[in-house]
């Protein structure tokens, strides 16, 4: 790779590096449930497509390093101080490693189609890591929770924590993310960038 396409895919990775950071910090206003919706997503997505899985990782382990300083996660920090840091480190890291390797796999047969299904994966994955994590960490707390609003601790898990943001996380990814593609490729910036 020559020297300016190695400077430009660093000033892109520092920039989307950034985004990720405001998006992070907007998110603590913006709630639905009793969580926030992961504005990073899109950008892990694009890091992961455009610079590969190691870039997607990246961005994610910096959202999650974010999630970990983040007000809403405090309720969890009080319960299991290092449970909740793997928890929100993985999600997001994982996230992106795995959207990234999606779309290596997919994308000779219909890059468009790739970067959905790529899109989609990320918030699963994100969802399913932090499932993960909650059900090894904070069992006994959701257990708590959910029987202080006569619920099942699986119901309470999947439709008050998890439903609504997969969701919205979802929908934005799947739809935004090829439209940010497309505009990358029209700009031609993409024969800098992997």
């Amino acid at each position: 790779m020559k020297n300016s396409a190695k400077i430009f895919r660093l000033t892109y990775l520092a920039i989307l590096t950034a985004l990720t950071v405001v998006l992070c910090l907007l998110q603590t206003v913006i709630r639905w449930g009793m969580f926030e919706i992961n504005l990073s997503l899109l950008v892990i997505v694009l890091a992961a497509i455009t610079c590969g899985p190691l870039a997607g990782a990246w961005i994610g382990l910096v959202s999650g390093f974010m999630t970990v300083i983040s007000p809403a996660t405090m309720a969890f920090m009080g319960i299991h101080v290092i449970g909740t840091i793997i928890t929100c480190l993985l999600k997001t890291a994982v996230a992106g490693l795995c959207c990234g390797l999606i779309y290596q796999l997919l994308k000779k047969l219909n890059k468009y189609l790739a970067v959905a299904i790529a899109a989609a994966a990320c918030p699963l994955v994100n969802s399913l890591v932090f499932a993960l994590g909650t059900l090894v960490f904070f069992w006994d707390t959701i257990l708590e929770w959910a029987a202080a609003v006569n619920m099942s601790a699986g119901a309470f898990l999947v439709f008050g924590m998890i439903m609504v943001n997969f969701i919205a996380e979802i929908i934005y990814t799947t739809v935004l993310s090829p439209i940010v593609c497309k505009l990358i490729d029209s700009t031609k910036l993409n024969r800098y960038l992997k």
